[in-house]
């Protein structure tokens, strides 16, 4: 089994999003995302921090 494929297992076990009522906020507890093609794009990198955190929050724009 490959290190991605066991933290992947591991993480499943946990929420990915909390959401908390009392104070109407959201906690991210993980965040997986996949590194750019070319290893070195920091705005790559960036772009795929967000566009994984509009997928976990909802409204968050």
């Amino acid at each position: 089994m490959g290190k991605t494929t066991m933290v992947k297992r591991f993480l499943a076990a946990y929420p990915q999003v909390i959401f908390h009522r009392e104070s109407n906020v959201y906690q991210v507890t993980y965040l997986h995302v996949e590194m750019p093609s070319d290893g070195k794009s920091v705005k790559g990198l960036a772009h795929g921090i967000l566009a994984e955190l509009d997928r976990l929050i909802p409204n968050a724009s």
